[in-house]
């Protein structure tokens, strides 16, 4: 048997004139994770002043949790360091 697919949207919310500082680092994180095994999308789908959305597919949890631990989501991580006005609100389905 095999495992469904994971989607995520994962919701960033820029502190007042940040907007474009975090939009830059997820698409830069993107520009790697999609070449990540079991990314199936990772990708901007909203942008605004007010929020930045990301929606993601993984082939497996096991790839999600892999692409957790690895250099662009550490890098990403650290980028958005001060940029947001909350953690970043995960969405699993």
């Amino acid at each position: 048997m095999t495992e469904d697919h994971v989607d995520l949207t994962a919701t960033f919310i820029p502190k007042q004139g940040e907007a474009e500082r975090v939009k830059h680092a997820v698409q830069l994180a993107a520009e790697q994770v999609v070449h990540e095994p079991g990314c199936l999308r990772y990708e901007i789908t909203e942008a605004t002043a007010g929020r930045i959305v990301l929606t993601e597919r993984w082939e497996s949890r096991a790839a999600l949790d892999a692409h957790s631990q690895a250099g662009p989501v550490k890098a990403l991580n650290e980028a958005l360091v001060g940029l947001l006005e909350q953690p970043v609100d995960l969405d699993f389905r």
